[in-house]
Protein backbone atom coordinates (compact mmCIF):
# COMPACT_ATOMS: atom_id res chain seq x y z
CA UNK A 1 0.00 0.00 0.00
CA UNK A 2 1.22 3.46 -0.83
CA UNK A 3 2.76 5.54 1.98
CA UNK A 4 1.58 8.71 0.27
CA UNK A 5 -0.74 10.93 2.29
CA UNK A 6 -3.62 13.03 1.02
CA UNK A 7 -4.16 16.64 2.02
CA UNK A 8 -7.94 17.04 2.13
CA UNK A 9 -10.15 20.08 2.54
CA UNK A 10 -13.79 20.00 3.67
CA UNK A 11 -16.38 22.47 2.35
CA UNK A 12 -19.43 22.74 4.60
CA UNK A 13 -19.67 22.51 8.37
CA UNK A 14 -23.10 20.98 8.98
CA UNK A 15 -22.77 17.31 8.11
CA UNK A 16 -19.21 18.18 7.10
CA UNK A 17 -18.28 19.00 10.70
CA UNK A 18 -20.35 16.23 12.29
CA UNK A 19 -19.27 13.39 9.98
CA UNK A 20 -16.81 14.31 7.21
CA UNK A 21 -14.00 15.86 9.25
CA UNK A 22 -13.95 13.36 12.17
CA UNK A 23 -14.46 10.46 9.76
CA UNK A 24 -11.62 11.52 7.47
CA UNK A 25 -9.29 12.09 10.41
CA UNK A 26 -9.69 8.41 11.31
CA UNK A 27 -8.30 7.33 7.92
CA UNK A 28 -4.52 6.83 8.40
CA UNK A 29 -3.48 8.23 5.01
CA UNK A 30 -5.51 11.44 5.24
CA UNK A 31 -4.61 14.84 6.67
CA UNK A 32 -7.57 17.21 6.97
CA UNK A 33 -5.81 20.55 6.53
CA UNK A 34 -8.56 23.04 5.66
CA UNK A 35 -12.24 23.69 6.34
CA UNK A 36 -14.60 26.19 4.75
CA UNK A 37 -18.04 27.50 5.74
CA UNK A 38 -20.21 30.35 4.51
CA UNK A 39 -20.28 31.71 8.06
CA UNK A 40 -16.82 32.54 9.32
CA UNK A 41 -17.58 31.61 12.92
CA UNK A 42 -18.71 28.13 11.82
CA UNK A 43 -15.43 27.55 10.00
CA UNK A 44 -13.42 28.76 13.01
CA UNK A 45 -15.43 26.58 15.39
CA UNK A 46 -14.93 23.46 13.25
CA UNK A 47 -11.21 24.16 12.82
CA UNK A 48 -10.70 24.55 16.57
CA UNK A 49 -12.86 21.54 17.38
CA UNK A 50 -10.85 19.17 15.17
CA UNK A 51 -7.43 20.89 15.17
CA UNK A 52 -7.60 21.75 11.46
CA UNK A 53 -4.81 24.10 10.37
CA UNK A 54 -6.71 26.42 8.02
CA UNK A 55 -10.22 27.85 7.94
CA UNK A 56 -11.94 29.90 5.24
CA UNK A 57 -15.22 31.65 4.57
CA UNK A 58 -14.92 31.48 0.77
CA UNK A 59 -14.22 28.13 -0.89
CA UNK A 60 -12.54 29.88 -3.84
CA UNK A 61 -10.02 31.45 -1.48
CA UNK A 62 -9.39 28.04 0.08
CA UNK A 63 -8.80 26.46 -3.33
CA UNK A 64 -6.40 29.24 -4.32
CA UNK A 65 -4.42 29.42 -1.09
CA UNK A 66 -4.43 25.95 0.45
CA UNK A 67 -2.23 23.12 -0.88
CA UNK A 68 -4.78 20.33 -1.37
CA UNK A 69 -5.04 16.97 -3.11
CA UNK A 70 -8.74 16.33 -2.62
CA UNK A 71 -11.97 17.87 -1.40
CA UNK A 72 -15.15 16.64 0.28
CA UNK A 73 -18.22 18.75 -0.44
CA UNK A 74 -21.01 18.87 2.15
CA UNK A 75 -23.14 21.81 1.01
CA UNK A 76 -26.79 21.99 -0.12
CA UNK A 77 -27.48 20.39 -3.55
CA UNK A 78 -27.92 23.75 -5.27
CA UNK A 79 -24.32 24.71 -4.46
CA UNK A 80 -22.52 21.49 -5.33
CA UNK A 81 -22.36 22.15 -9.07
CA UNK A 82 -20.40 25.45 -8.93
CA UNK A 83 -18.20 24.14 -6.12
CA UNK A 84 -17.34 20.99 -8.09
CA UNK A 85 -16.47 23.01 -11.20
CA UNK A 86 -14.05 25.14 -9.16
CA UNK A 87 -12.50 22.01 -7.61
CA UNK A 88 -12.06 20.42 -11.03
CA UNK A 89 -10.29 23.56 -12.26
CA UNK A 90 -7.79 22.99 -9.43
CA UNK A 91 -7.45 19.28 -10.32
CA UNK A 92 -8.82 18.11 -6.98
CA UNK A 93 -10.38 14.70 -6.46
CA UNK A 94 -13.90 14.99 -5.03
CA UNK A 95 -16.33 13.28 -2.69
CA UNK A 96 -19.70 15.04 -2.52
CA UNK A 97 -22.88 14.61 -0.53
CA UNK A 98 -26.11 13.26 -1.96
CA UNK A 99 -28.11 14.23 -3.87
CA UNK A 100 -25.40 15.23 -6.29
CA UNK A 101 -26.92 18.43 -7.65
CA UNK A 102 -30.06 20.50 -8.03
CA UNK A 103 -30.97 18.95 -11.40
CA UNK A 104 -30.15 16.15 -13.80
CA UNK A 105 -28.42 18.65 -16.09
CA UNK A 106 -26.09 19.76 -13.28
CA UNK A 107 -25.30 16.15 -12.40
CA UNK A 108 -24.50 15.31 -16.04
CA UNK A 109 -22.20 18.33 -16.22
CA UNK A 110 -20.43 17.37 -12.99
CA UNK A 111 -19.87 13.82 -14.24
CA UNK A 112 -18.57 15.06 -17.60
CA UNK A 113 -16.15 17.48 -15.96
CA UNK A 114 -14.55 14.98 -13.57
CA UNK A 115 -14.23 12.36 -16.31
CA UNK A 116 -12.59 14.80 -18.71
CA UNK A 117 -10.24 15.99 -15.94
CA UNK A 118 -9.29 12.42 -14.98
CA UNK A 119 -10.28 12.92 -11.34
CA UNK A 120 -11.33 10.29 -8.80
CA UNK A 121 -14.86 10.98 -7.57
CA UNK A 122 -17.51 9.58 -5.26
CA UNK A 123 -20.97 10.41 -3.90
CA UNK A 124 -21.82 9.65 -0.28
CA UNK A 125 -24.48 7.00 -0.85
CA UNK A 126 -23.37 5.34 2.34
CA UNK A 127 -26.27 2.86 2.49
CA UNK A 128 -24.09 0.68 0.27
CA UNK A 129 -21.68 0.43 3.19
CA UNK A 130 -24.12 -0.65 5.90
CA UNK A 131 -23.47 -4.33 6.79
CA UNK A 132 -27.11 -5.33 6.29
CA UNK A 133 -27.29 -3.67 2.89
CA UNK A 134 -24.06 -5.33 1.81
CA UNK A 135 -25.43 -8.70 2.88
CA UNK A 136 -28.67 -8.02 0.99
CA UNK A 137 -26.67 -7.23 -2.16
CA UNK A 138 -24.52 -10.34 -1.71
CA UNK A 139 -27.60 -12.57 -1.47
CA UNK A 140 -29.10 -10.96 -4.59
CA UNK A 141 -25.84 -11.48 -6.51
CA UNK A 142 -25.76 -15.12 -5.40
CA UNK A 143 -29.24 -15.70 -6.87
CA UNK A 144 -30.97 -16.24 -3.52
CA UNK A 145 -34.27 -15.01 -5.00
CA UNK A 146 -33.55 -15.89 -8.63
CA UNK A 147 -34.80 -13.58 -11.36
CA UNK A 148 -36.39 -10.48 -9.85
CA UNK A 149 -40.16 -10.00 -10.05
CA UNK A 150 -40.70 -6.89 -7.92
CA UNK A 151 -39.33 -4.80 -5.04
CA UNK A 152 -41.35 -2.86 -2.49
CA UNK A 153 -39.85 -0.13 -0.30
CA UNK A 154 -41.90 1.42 2.51
CA UNK A 155 -40.91 3.92 5.17
CA UNK A 156 -42.77 5.72 7.93
CA UNK A 157 -40.94 8.51 9.72
CA UNK A 158 -41.86 11.34 12.03
CA UNK A 159 -41.21 14.83 10.65
CA UNK A 160 -37.53 15.69 10.41
CA UNK A 161 -37.59 18.34 13.16
CA UNK A 162 -39.20 15.97 15.68
CA UNK A 163 -36.74 13.18 14.89
CA UNK A 164 -33.86 15.63 15.10
CA UNK A 165 -35.00 16.75 18.56
CA UNK A 166 -35.35 13.17 19.79
CA UNK A 167 -32.42 11.45 18.10
CA UNK A 168 -30.01 14.38 17.66
CA UNK A 169 -26.82 13.44 15.76
CA UNK A 170 -28.24 10.08 14.70
CA UNK A 171 -30.46 11.83 12.14
CA UNK A 172 -29.18 12.81 8.71
CA UNK A 173 -30.05 16.48 8.25
CA UNK A 174 -30.18 16.11 4.47
CA UNK A 175 -33.96 16.50 4.56
CA UNK A 176 -33.49 20.05 5.81
CA UNK A 177 -31.44 21.14 2.82
CA UNK A 178 -32.68 18.78 0.10
CA UNK A 179 -36.19 17.66 1.02
CA UNK A 180 -37.59 14.17 1.58
CA UNK A 181 -37.54 13.00 -2.06
CA UNK A 182 -33.98 14.16 -2.70
CA UNK A 183 -32.47 13.11 0.62
CA UNK A 184 -34.29 9.82 1.25
CA UNK A 185 -35.53 8.95 -2.22
CA UNK A 186 -32.07 9.34 -3.75
CA UNK A 187 -30.64 6.86 -1.23
CA UNK A 188 -33.21 4.22 -2.16
CA UNK A 189 -32.94 4.83 -5.89
CA UNK A 190 -29.18 4.30 -5.65
CA UNK A 191 -29.57 1.16 -3.54
CA UNK A 192 -32.11 -0.44 -5.90
CA UNK A 193 -30.09 0.47 -8.97
CA UNK A 194 -26.94 -0.99 -7.31
CA UNK A 195 -28.73 -4.24 -6.47
CA UNK A 196 -31.00 -4.74 -9.49
CA UNK A 197 -29.64 -2.71 -12.40
CA UNK A 198 -30.71 0.27 -14.48
CA UNK A 199 -34.18 1.81 -14.50
CA UNK A 200 -35.98 2.14 -17.82
CA UNK A 201 -38.98 4.24 -16.71
CA UNK A 202 -40.43 6.00 -13.68
CA UNK A 203 -43.67 7.60 -12.58
CA UNK A 204 -44.28 9.26 -9.27
CA UNK A 205 -45.93 11.85 -7.12
CA UNK A 206 -45.13 13.92 -4.06
CA UNK A 207 -47.58 14.92 -1.32
CA UNK A 208 -47.48 18.33 0.31
CA UNK A 209 -48.63 18.99 3.89
CA UNK A 210 -52.36 19.92 4.00
CA UNK A 211 -51.71 23.60 4.70
CA UNK A 212 -49.39 23.84 1.67
CA UNK A 213 -51.48 22.03 -0.94
CA UNK A 214 -53.63 24.91 -2.12
CA UNK A 215 -50.62 27.06 -2.94
CA UNK A 216 -48.61 24.06 -4.20
CA UNK A 217 -45.58 25.41 -2.36
CA UNK A 218 -43.26 24.02 0.28
CA UNK A 219 -41.44 20.76 0.97
CA UNK A 220 -43.14 17.42 0.40
CA UNK A 221 -44.30 15.35 3.38
CA UNK A 222 -44.33 12.06 1.46
CA UNK A 223 -43.56 10.63 -1.96
CA UNK A 224 -44.39 7.57 -4.06
CA UNK A 225 -42.44 6.15 -7.01
CA UNK A 226 -43.27 3.34 -9.41
CA UNK A 227 -40.26 2.25 -11.45
CA UNK A 228 -39.57 -0.28 -14.17
CA UNK A 229 -36.13 -1.88 -14.40
CA UNK A 230 -34.44 -2.56 -17.72
CA UNK A 231 -34.91 -6.26 -16.88
CA UNK A 232 -38.69 -5.80 -16.95
CA UNK A 233 -39.13 -6.11 -13.16
CA UNK A 234 -40.83 -3.35 -11.19
CA UNK A 235 -40.41 -1.53 -7.88
CA UNK A 236 -42.42 0.79 -5.68
CA UNK A 237 -40.94 3.25 -3.19
CA UNK A 238 -43.33 4.90 -0.74
CA UNK A 239 -41.97 7.02 2.11
CA UNK A 240 -44.03 9.06 4.57
CA UNK A 241 -42.16 11.82 6.36
CA UNK A 242 -45.08 13.01 8.48
CA UNK A 243 -45.93 9.87 10.45
CA UNK A 244 -47.09 10.05 14.07
CA UNK A 245 -44.34 7.62 15.00
CA UNK A 246 -41.22 6.32 13.28
CA UNK A 247 -41.90 2.72 12.27
CA UNK A 248 -38.71 2.35 10.26
CA UNK A 249 -38.14 1.37 6.64
CA UNK A 250 -38.40 -2.01 4.93
CA UNK A 251 -37.40 -3.42 1.55
CA UNK A 252 -39.05 -6.60 0.26
CA UNK A 253 -37.60 -8.18 -2.88
CA UNK A 254 -39.53 -11.01 -4.54
CA UNK A 255 -38.05 -13.26 -7.20
CA UNK A 256 -38.92 -16.46 -9.00
CA UNK A 257 -37.00 -18.54 -6.44
CA UNK A 258 -37.46 -16.69 -3.16
CA UNK A 259 -37.92 -13.54 -1.12
CA UNK A 260 -35.63 -11.23 0.88
CA UNK A 261 -36.61 -8.67 3.50
CA UNK A 262 -34.24 -5.88 4.60
CA UNK A 263 -35.24 -3.81 7.62
CA UNK A 264 -33.84 -0.49 8.74
CA UNK A 265 -32.78 -1.94 12.10
CA UNK A 266 -30.16 -4.00 10.26
CA UNK A 267 -32.01 -7.32 10.15
CA UNK A 268 -32.31 -9.44 7.01
CA UNK A 269 -34.87 -12.21 6.50
CA UNK A 270 -35.38 -14.61 3.63
CA UNK A 271 -37.17 -17.64 2.29
CA UNK A 272 -36.88 -19.89 -0.74
CA UNK A 273 -39.97 -20.69 -2.76
CA UNK A 274 -40.36 -24.22 -1.33
CA UNK A 275 -39.73 -23.27 2.32
CA UNK A 276 -42.94 -21.32 3.03
CA UNK A 277 -41.45 -19.61 6.08
CA UNK A 278 -39.35 -16.49 6.43
CA UNK A 279 -36.22 -17.00 8.54
CA UNK A 280 -33.55 -14.55 9.82
CA UNK A 281 -30.27 -14.45 7.86
CA UNK A 282 -26.96 -13.78 9.58
CA UNK A 283 -25.38 -10.35 9.06
CA UNK A 284 -21.90 -9.22 10.07
CA UNK A 285 -22.53 -6.03 12.04
CA UNK A 286 -20.28 -3.32 13.40
CA UNK A 287 -18.55 -4.37 16.61
CA UNK A 288 -19.29 -2.72 19.95
CA UNK A 289 -15.73 -1.38 19.81
CA UNK A 290 -16.43 0.28 16.45
CA UNK A 291 -19.68 1.80 17.71
CA UNK A 292 -18.19 3.20 20.91
CA UNK A 293 -15.18 4.63 19.04
CA UNK A 294 -17.28 7.20 17.16
CA UNK A 295 -19.69 9.83 18.47
CA UNK A 296 -22.13 9.32 15.58
CA UNK A 297 -22.99 5.85 14.18
CA UNK A 298 -23.50 7.38 10.70
CA UNK A 299 -19.76 8.05 10.68
CA UNK A 300 -18.92 4.34 10.31
CA UNK A 301 -20.31 3.73 6.79
CA UNK A 302 -18.96 7.13 5.71
CA UNK A 303 -15.48 6.16 6.91
CA UNK A 304 -15.51 2.93 4.91
CA UNK A 305 -16.80 4.71 1.80
CA UNK A 306 -14.28 7.56 2.18
CA UNK A 307 -11.47 5.04 2.66
CA UNK A 308 -12.44 3.31 -0.60
CA UNK A 309 -12.29 6.71 -2.32
CA UNK A 310 -8.87 7.41 -0.78
CA UNK A 311 -7.52 4.04 -1.89
CA UNK A 312 -8.70 4.70 -5.45
CA UNK A 313 -6.76 7.96 -5.43
CA UNK A 314 -3.59 6.53 -3.91
CA UNK A 315 -3.33 3.20 -5.64
CA UNK A 316 -4.70 0.63 -8.07
CA UNK A 317 -7.68 -0.34 -5.89
CA UNK A 318 -11.02 0.17 -7.61
CA UNK A 319 -13.76 -0.93 -5.17
CA UNK A 320 -16.82 -1.83 -7.21
CA UNK A 321 -19.27 -0.65 -4.56
CA UNK A 322 -17.88 2.90 -4.45
CA UNK A 323 -20.66 5.17 -5.82
CA UNK A 324 -19.26 7.48 -8.49
CA UNK A 325 -20.45 10.73 -10.02
CA UNK A 326 -21.90 8.59 -12.81
CA UNK A 327 -24.03 6.77 -10.23
CA UNK A 328 -25.06 10.09 -8.74
CA UNK A 329 -26.01 11.34 -12.20
CA UNK A 330 -28.20 8.29 -12.87
CA UNK A 331 -29.98 8.81 -9.55
CA UNK A 332 -30.52 12.48 -10.36
CA UNK A 333 -32.10 11.51 -13.69
CA UNK A 334 -34.62 9.35 -11.83
CA UNK A 335 -35.48 12.15 -9.39
CA UNK A 336 -35.88 14.54 -12.33
CA UNK A 337 -38.15 11.96 -13.92
CA UNK A 338 -40.36 11.92 -10.82
CA UNK A 339 -40.72 15.70 -10.97
CA UNK A 340 -41.63 15.55 -14.67
CA UNK A 341 -44.07 12.70 -14.04
CA UNK A 342 -45.80 14.75 -11.34
CA UNK A 343 -46.07 17.70 -13.70
CA UNK A 344 -47.12 15.79 -16.83
CA UNK A 345 -49.12 12.96 -15.20
CA UNK A 346 -47.40 10.20 -17.19
CA UNK A 347 -44.56 7.71 -17.21
CA UNK A 348 -41.11 9.15 -17.96
CA UNK A 349 -38.73 7.16 -20.17
CA UNK A 350 -35.24 6.76 -18.69
CA UNK A 351 -33.83 4.35 -21.25
CA UNK A 352 -32.62 7.13 -23.59
CA UNK A 353 -34.01 5.11 -26.49
CA UNK A 354 -36.87 7.54 -27.13
CA UNK A 355 -35.10 10.70 -25.97
CA UNK A 356 -31.30 10.38 -26.22
CA UNK A 357 -29.39 12.54 -23.75
CA UNK A 358 -26.29 14.45 -24.80
CA UNK A 359 -23.58 13.73 -22.24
Amino acid sequence: MSEQRLRVGVIGTGYGADVHIPGLKRIPQVDVVAVCAAHKEHAIRAAHRYSVEEHYQDYREMLNRSRLDAITIAVPPGLQHPVSIACAEHQLHMLCEKPMGASAAEARDMNRIVEEAGLFHAVNYQSRYLPSHGRFKELIDNDFIGELESVTVTGYRMPWKLRRAQERDYVDDGERSAGLLNAVGSEYVDLLRWCFGEFSAVSGTVTLPPLKREKRAGRESSFSLLVRFASGASATIHVVGASSVTLGDEIVACGQDGMLVLQSDGQVFGTRRDEHRVEPISVDSYSDQDLTAVPNPRMLPFMVLANDWVQRILGPDNPDRLPSFYDGMKVQEVLHGVQRSERLSRWIDLSEKKWPVQR
